[in-house]
């Protein structure tokens, strides 16, 4: 039979062997915290980093787009002012002219006064360096040392043509990389296009409201722009 003094020893043991199981359980409680906290951590520095990358990506893709839209600037006031040119050249002829034609005298008109205001009587039509020089005047200098305007590697040699009542200019590529070295590749068209104008209005109102004040926003366009 066991005496109360054994039964006594063995409960004291059981209570010393339990003492270990507290400090287990704080040790793997904050292992768990700190395998949290770290991971938590981590994934807030990656958002941040994302964050950061992406700001810096869209800052250097719109800086670059900037340049384009500085040459894009410079056709729609070359348009314009080709727009008003042959506006008021058809107005000349309004009552000589079939109303049918009317549209159709404006667009080559209209080209054919572009054609003269965009293309310098020294530019080679052939020669596409001496394109992408002539667009590299219409930057801003604050773009040359850092912007680059060239042909995509294999690709068509940047050009241009003329159709009735458009222009287009085609395989434009800008490079551009900014001061914390981020690269910006875009490669677009430039479409100028002759104004649809409503020649059924009488000639004076229709001088009055569109003649002397033609706006070529809207029918100045990038197409196929694609950027990386």
């Amino acid at each position: 039979m066991r005496t109360r003094r054994s039964l006594t020893r063995q409960h004291s043991n059981r209570q010393l062997n339990n003492r270990g199981a507290a400090l287990i359980m704080v040790i793997v409680v904050i292992s768990f915290v700190s395998i949290t906290a770290t991971i938590l951590l981590y994934m807030s520095a990656m958002n941040f980093y994302m964050k950061s990358t992406d700001k810096k990506t869209k800052e250097s893709f719109y800086e670059g787009e900037a340049a384009l839209e500085e040459i894009r600037g410079t056709l729609m006031s070359y348009a314009s002012d080709a727009a008003k040119e042959a506006y008021f050249d058809v107005m000349a002829d309004y009552g000589t002219t079939d109303p049918a034609d009317l549209q159709k005298r404006f667009n080559n008109l209209f080209i054919t006064k572009f054609r003269v205001m965009w293309k310098p009587a020294s530019m080679d039509t052939n020669d596409p360096t001496q394109v992408l020089d002539y667009l590299k005047t219409m930057i801003d200098s604050k773009f040359s040392s850092c912007l680059t305007l060239d042909t995509a590697p294999g690709g068509s040699p940047c050009s241009y043509q003329y159709t009735e009542g458009t222009f287009k200019l085609m395989d434009v590529r800008l490079s551009y990389t900014d001061s914390a070295g981020y690269t910006t590749i875009i490669t677009t068209d430039f479409v100028v296009q002759a104004p649809g104008i409503n020649f059924s209005m009488d000639p004076a109102a229709e001088a009055a409201s569109s003649g002397s004040n033609i706006d070529l926003v809207d029918y100045v366009t990038y197409n196929n722009y694609t950027k990386r």
